[in-house]
């Protein structure tokens, strides 16, 4: 199973329109690399990665939005990994945000160290969001989305959830969350990562205006992608090139260089068959 859901929209009316953060879809992926729950714990949850230490605070941020509403929050909350203690809190906000029962084992890869997984904490003790991903080179994605990136052995990170407690909601955090991951992690991350990617439902508009805010760009459509119930939708993968990497040409790139590459010598020809006229 995948969920993919969107912060919140600061100033957009996500929360009014579900009571969830943002809008959450449970899914399950039709793709043939990934069956079902069993597809979360199959994605590269047991690579070990270098993280900061689990006492960073908020005033680890390093983006100036990030920065600033770290500022504003820096008295009451702190940011900091997940760990086994944080558990049941992990769970709850999780349950609350996504309806879907997930096994207490992948809440256990999310809080054991295998998964990019952050979280913010009202006085120190309340969870009041996270923030998941995995990162891996990009050979080792699912083949769907290994033409992201020309080389197949750069490292890449995936966000799987992003979550906020409905009491804490549009106060920037999701917005915080992701620059925190994009702007820190990424940075301090060796070799550093070069592509940010996610998955969203094409229905799934409040979503997918959040991450095109947060610089997030189209990179394709994936047909039948998700299963809710008895339906299929399509799915659309998002990318943010990070650490002064761009996008892979795209066909009609190529075309347009190709095409103005063969018709500048007849344009110029052409002008000069006036101008001695």
């Amino acid at each position: 199973m995948i969920i993919v859901s969107a912060g919140d929209s600061e100033g957009a009316s996500v929360e009014e329109s579900s009571g969830l953060m943002g809008v959450t879809v449970v899914s399950t992926v039709t793709s043939r690399s990934s069956s079902g729950v069993s597809s979360t714990s199959s994605m590269g949850f047991g690579e070990s990665c270098r993280m900061p230490s689990t006492s960073s605070s908020c005033s680890s941020c390093s983006s100036s939005q990030s920065q600033r509403l770290c500022d504003e929050l820096s008295s009451d909350y702190e940011l900091r990994r997940l760990c086994p203690s944080d558990f049941i809190a992990v769970k709850r906000i999780c349950s609350e945000a996504f309806p879907i029962e997930y096994p207490d084992n992948w809440y256990d890869d999310v809080v054991g160290g295998k998964l990019l997984s952050y979280g913010l904490f009202h006085q120190r003790t309340e969870l009041t969001s996270v923030i998941v991903a995995e990162i891996k080179p990009l050979c080792q994605c699912n083949v769907e989305d290994r033409d992201i990136y020309t080389d197949q052995n750069a490292r890449v990170i995936y966000i799987l959830s992003l979550a906020v407690d409905a009491r804490f909601r549009r106060k920037g955090i999701a917005t915080m969350l992701l620059n925190y991951l994009i702007d820190f992690v990424a940075a301090q991350e060796f070799p550093q990562p070069k592509v940010i990617y996610l998955h969203v439902l094409n229905k799934n508009h409040s979503a997918i205006n959040f991450y095109r805010r947060n610089g997030f760009r189209y990179h394709t459509t994936l047909l039948n992608y998700y299963r809710i119930g008895n339906i299929y939708y399509d799915g659309l993968t998002y990318v943010l090139y990070i650490n002064g990497t761009r996008p892979p040409w795209s066909l009609y790139e190529m075309c347009s260089l190709v095409s103005s590459f063969l018709c500048f010598p007849l344009r110029y020809l052409f002008k000069l068959k006036f101008i001695f006229q």
